[in-house]
């Protein structure tokens, strides 16, 4: 389910705001391979400096990963990258969606994406930018659990605590939404 050798693992960052150009530049530190993409091209820029591979569509970006990350505004903005990439995606490649997303839309993609063979899992972060770059902070993920476990190890290097809330794949939208409650309180 995961490529053995993570350190040197091919992998793709869609969207590059902090956060996103932030978990780009982890990887670039931990030896992957490394391509990004961002609607505004532009912002994508810096990451080459750094050694990343800019890609020209979300479909060149994603060809030939170990793993897709999405960092995203809006679930619309998630369906609408998803659409454009699946023709590349290899069916074993997973799409690890850190965006702050509605638990209904996770739901719905999940279970779409899985019917025709598409491994999506929300995996929502509590994490500011320079935590991204350090490999700090706490990533949600929900989702079959052999999956899940199987990407803890992974995933921990890109944030350091993965906590793991169960089968159900809108959980984490969940928890991170009203995580972000409590923190605007």
């Amino acid at each position: 389910l995961v490529p053995t050798e993570i350190t040197m693992a091919t992998t793709a960052v869609l969207g590059t705001g902090l956060l996103g150009t932030g978990f780009a530049q982890r990887m670039l530190s931990l030896g992957h391979t490394v391509r990004v993409w961002n609607r505004t091209a532009a912002r994508c820029t810096p990451l080459a400096d750094e050694g990343a591979i800019l890609a020209q569509t979300p479909a060149d970006a994603v060809r030939g990963a170990d793993y897709v990350h999405l960092v995203l505004t809006a679930d619309s903005a998630v369906d609408t990258v998803i659409g454009q990439l699946r023709s590349d995606l290899a069916p074993s490649t997973p799409i690890l969606d850190h965006s702050t997303n509605l638990p209904a839309a996770v739901a719905a993609r999940f279970a779409r994406l899985r019917t025709t063979g598409v491994r999506y899992l929300h995996a929502p972060v509590f994490m500011g930018p320079s935590n991204s770059r350090e490999g700090t902070g706490l990533m949600l993920i929900a989702g079959p659990t052999e999956e899940v476990d199987a990407l803890g190890p992974y995933l921990s290097t890109l944030t350091g605590t993965v906590q793991n809330l169960g089968d159900r794949p809108d959980k984490a939208a969940a928890v991170k939404l009203i995580g972000n409650s409590v923190l605007l309180m």
